[in-house]
């Protein structure tokens, strides 16, 4: 039986483009606001904003769906964490 984090994975794995399948080989892995900006190119601030924007309430949880499959989801009041996909097969090798 899974537990709650592992279909909240899953989801997540979902709405940024995956297959079930995929959704089972990936770990999901939140990133900081400092850490995603740097990988999108972005400002920190600017990444905030555009989470502040793109958010939408799904169930008990606020969630932003930023494009091209990058997952945005609120912890707490004040703390985002981001979700970036791996871009291909290969990428999730190597790490």
């Amino acid at each position: 039986m899974k537990n709650n984090n592992e279909n909240q994975d899953e989801e997540v794995m979902m709405l940024a483009g995956g297959s079930k399948r995929r959704a089972r080989e990936v770990e999901v892995v939140w990133e900081t606001i400092a850490a995603g900006a740097v990988k999108l190119d972005l400002s920190p601030q600017a990444l905030r904003a555009r989470c502040r924007r793109a958010a939408r309430k799904r169930g008990k949880e606020i969630v932003a769906d930023l494009g091209m499959g990058v997952i945005a989801k609120r912890f707490g009041d004040f703390s985002w964490r981001i979700f970036i996909p791996p871009t291909s097969r290969s990428e999730e090798r190597r790490e």
